[in-house]
């Protein structure tokens, strides 16, 4: 059939070994794919779904007093692992854009954006001259502002966001409106995580009350 189909179509001359080469490669995909979903609801049984089981354990002991506080710290450890897998997962993304494009995509498919991304072509273009497996923790810090701003109540996170170069500094810079800088920020652990990535490759952060910058100096 695969033959009959190349010829029709005016493919290549692909002979007998050619097709059974591209046959054993469609074979191996179908393994590679199976082994990723394993590998994935690994990942959520012993991350996030975990969390949330532990959390149903513990609601069923605790006092009616105290359920309240205990419910929101144990969900949004939860969320923070969900945040991280997810994180992880859409990064092939960013070896097809540019780390500003990505971000991009990013944004529209948020289901609200009460943080407004400010990216130019120019800016854009310029932090595209560094090297991405460097840049992508302050990519990463960013989406996380970006999902946190649309996962967290109506208000509890908004402003605009700016990715630009500075010489040979990329710097993400958050203006807060409203109330400005959310008290509970740094507490929450997708924030915690995306931070400590950053962090880790030599890059800062400052905090103030309405003001958010982070910097990685390449």
């Amino acid at each position: 059939m695969l033959d009959a189909i190349l010829h029709r179509r005016g493919g290549l001359a692909y002979s007998r070994t050619d097709l059974e080469a591209l046959r054993e490669a469609a074979r191996q995909l179908q393994g590679y794919a199976k082994a990723e979903r394993r590998a994935l609801g690994r990942l959520l049984h012993d991350g996030p779904m975990q969390s949330l089981a532990l959390a149903l354990v513990k609601l069923s002991t605790l006092p009616a007093d105290d359920a309240p506080v205990a419910t929101q710290a144990l969900l949004q450890e939860a969320l923070g692992a969900l945040q991280t897998l997810e994180n992880e997962l859409y990064s092939p993304a960013v070896d097809l854009l540019s780390l500003g494009g990505a971000l991009r995509q990013r944004w529209r498919a948020l289901s609200r954006a009460p943080l407004a991304l400010t990216l130019s072509k120019a800016e854009e273009e310029a932090l595209g001259a560094f090297d991405k497996d460097r840049t992508f923790p302050l990519f990463f810090l960013a989406d996380t502002l970006g999902q946190l701003a649309a996962q967290l109540p109506e208000g509890a996170l908004t402003g605009k966001l700016r990715l630009a170069r500075k010489g040979s500094k990329a710097v993400l810079h958050c203006a807060f409106s409203g109330a400005g800088t959310p008290p509970m920020l740094l507490k929450l652990p997708p924030l915690q995580t995306a931070l400590a990535r950053l962090v880790l490759v030599g890059g800062r952060f400052k905090v103030s009350p309405r003001r958010f910058t982070a910097v990685l100096e390449l």
